[in-house]
């Protein structure tokens, strides 16, 4: 069988990278064609061990923009490519790794090989297209209509999904098809769990990614600082950076060494690892999560969780893992976290569960999705 997994930018993304190694390793023939935005494309460079070939292209720099905002000129510039790289007759079935940007060519494929093909909905779809791309809707329900299978990658993208007026008189034709399928998390987070947790109290804080603006980092900042009247030995340890915040949250950092504090970026899984494990609770109110594999990576190493409400994880455990969180509000955040330091021990390990988020049993999931789509 042969699958071609389309996607916008696989050599940037982890996630696209080991999933479809994993559904390779799962005696799938896997090539993948992947557009890329940055300079000195070389496809060596993202090629997976068991995936090849790596098809795609570069978009000129001088078409960047429009290649960004008009999406009819995105899908000629890309089915160029794709046709002439591509021999779409030895496709048995096509993987769409978003429902509008690269659902859009597996439908174009369908109509024009008789090619079926499995489309997957990520937050940039209902969080971007479905609240500013109206235009596109007739174009994404006739991908709905046509695809063998929709993926959600976490239950309240699906919930999220099904509220929207964009499926309103369509959802009973697709909801039977429709399937929820988590991203996986890396092998070494399944070989190294630790669910053991050194205090009946909390105080350590931490937060792992980026210091942009999505990642609401200083609202966070604020809410522990607020929190610290009733919890004066409370911190927050970040570590990543980057981002149009990245200057602001480093001084905060300096300014308040006894309440926060920046260890930068951490690449080395062991010392990532010794980093959880010092720490009590994980901490991270995005404005929109597709999933946070980081929340995940930290439920294994035994700490709690503050999320997103109505995003990313939640409503993914039946597990007590955490508390949820509006993001816009500082104060409903200080007090969810006050209800996991104060509640401390009744937060249950994903212990059972956790296997769900191996990426080999991810891939199984999608062999089989495939063979059910080319029957």
């Amino acid at each position: 069988m042969n699958v071609l997994y389309i996607t916008e930018d696989y050599k940037g993304s982890k996630v696209h990278h080991q999933l479809t190694e994993s559904i390779a390793q799962s005696g799938v023939d896997v090539s993948v064609f992947s557009v890329v935005r940055h300079e000195n494309y070389d496809p060596r460079v993202v090629s997976a061990s068991h995936v090849c070939p790596i098809y795609g292209f570069q978009v000129p720099g001088h078409k960047r923009l429009r290649y960004k905002f008009d999406f009819r000129f995105k899908q000629r510039l890309k089915g160029a490519h794709l046709l002439q790289q591509v021999r779409v007759e030895e496709v048995d079935v096509v993987h769409a790794s978003t429902l509008f940007s690269d659902g859009a060519m597996a439908y174009r494929l369908y109509k024009k090989y008789g090619v079926p093909y499995v489309v997957a909905v990520r937050g940039t779809d209902v969080n971007f297209y479905l609240r500013y791309m109206l235009h596109l809707w007739p174009l994404g329900r006739k991908i709905l209509k046509h695809a063998c299978k929709v993926v959600f990658i976490t239950a309240m993208l699906k919930e999220n999904f099904k509220r929207s007026l964009f499926v309103k008189g369509l959802w009973h034709q697709i909801e039977p098809k429709c399937v929820v399928l988590p991203n996986g998390i890396d092998d070494y987070w399944l070989e190294h769990q630790h669910y053991s947790r050194h205090l009946s109290t909390a105080e350590k804080l931490l937060y792992i990614g980026a210091f942009d603006r999505n990642k609401n980092v200083t609202t966070l900042m604020k809410a522990v600082e607020q929190l610290r009247k009733k919890h004066p030995h409370l911190t927050l340890t970040l570590v990543g950076g980057s981002g149009e915040e990245h200057e602001r949250i480093v001084k905060m950092c300096e300014a308040h060494p006894e309440m926060f504090c920046y260890l930068g970026k951490i690449f080395d899984k062991d010392r990532l690892r010794d980093v959880m494990r010092e720490h009590d609770v994980f901490t991270m109110v995005s404005h929109s999560e597709t999933f946070g594999l980081v929340y995940v990576e930290s439920l294994s190493q035994g700490l709690p969780i503050l999320y997103t409400k109505g995003q990313g994880i939640d409503g993914t455990f039946r597990e007590k893992v955490g508390e949820g969180a509006d993001s816009h509000r500082w104060k409903d955040i200080a007090r969810q976290l006050d209800r996991l330091l104060t509640n401390y021990e009744e937060y249950e390990s994903i212990e059972k569960s956790i296997r769900c988020f191996s990426w080999k049993h991810i891939a199984s999931q999608y062999k089989l999705i495939y063979q059910d789509a080319v029957r």
